[in-house]
């Protein structure tokens, strides 16, 4: 199971801001996007630092990496023909 996720920082951020990430899996990242790929299924805990000056603002939001069924083996064409 490998579940790649594409995070972005709030637009409107003053210039200069700095933005850390911690991914809940000990992984960590910085800039005002990062990707980052998760190896096991579960809920993590995404934590967002933004330093702007002397200010700094954290924000965690809980992901939940979930495995999808995989049902394409019940179409002949090997795809849904509607949506």
């Amino acid at each position: 199971q490998y579940t790649r996720v594409t995070f972005a920082a709030p637009v409107g951020m003053p210039p200069g801001t700095t933005f850390a990430w911690e991914f809940g899996d000990g992984q960590k990242a910085t800039g005002d996007k990062a990707d980052h790929v998760y190896l096991t299924l579960g809920t993590f805990d995404v934590k967002l630092s933004a330093t702007s000056g002397t200010t700094k603002l954290t924000a965690t939001y809980p992901l939940r990496v979930f495995e999808i069924e995989h049902v394409t083996d019940s179409f002949k064409e090997g795809r849904p023909r509607d949506y």
